[in-house]
């Protein structure tokens, strides 16, 4: 059986236009969770917004919509902004197509709520941390990651310094104060 519903994302680089999709299966709270992951899990490697990020990593699942209002077979939408803040809504009154928000925060504290249910999926999945303010200071939004993305920054900028680029040294110093703080949160 089909679960339909339609992702909206604001778009960072068009002047807050919303680019929307239409996915046709799987979108129960906890199928959604697992696009989200694709997304989250992409975003490091994939240039662009979160709306380029999530049709990447979901490719051939996911096709191009009007909107939320174009699909009446929709029994969830799901709407990211630029900040990663996502509002889930289900259709509690067919006849009207009314829909209520049975979620809103960010998209990774979505994903953390169906961990359990995507591991069996992908077992490679990891819980995801806001980061400490100031980790990346030239962002304006709230930064998601995983120990593994944090360990993998602090490797890379560890590897800058071995090569004789001292100018990471502070910002390396930073990750590993982030990446101590997060094992010790993952216990």
């Amino acid at each position: 059986m089909s679960t339909r519903a339609t992702y909206s994302f604001e778009h960072q680089y068009f002047n807050k236009m919303i680019i929307s999709y239409y996915v046709h299966h799987d979108n129960y709270p906890k199928g959604a969770a697992c696009y989200f992951w694709n997304m989250h899990n992409k975003l490091r490697e994939a240039k662009g917004s979160f709306a380029e990020v999530f049709i990447k990593a979901n490719i051939g699942t996911v096709e191009f919509s009007e909107g939320h209002d174009r699909h009446c077979d929709t029994e969830y939408q799901y709407h990211v902004n630029q900040q990663g803040i996502l509002t889930a809504k289900e259709l509690t009154d067919f006849a009207t197509r009314t829909f209520d928000v049975f979620y809103q925060g960010h998209y990774a504290e979505f994903i953390n709520l169906h961990q359990d249910y995507i591991k069996e999926y992908n077992p490679e999945v990891e819980k995801i941390y806001k980061l400490s303010q100031g980790i990346y200071p030239y962002t304006k939004r709230d930064t998601y990651m995983t120990v593994s993305e944090v360990k993998n920054e602090v490797i890379e900028l560890y590897t800058y310094l071995l090569q004789g680029y001292s100018q990471y040294r502070d910002q390396h110093a930073r990750w590993e104060e982030e990446y101590k703080l997060l094992c010790s949160l993952d216990k």
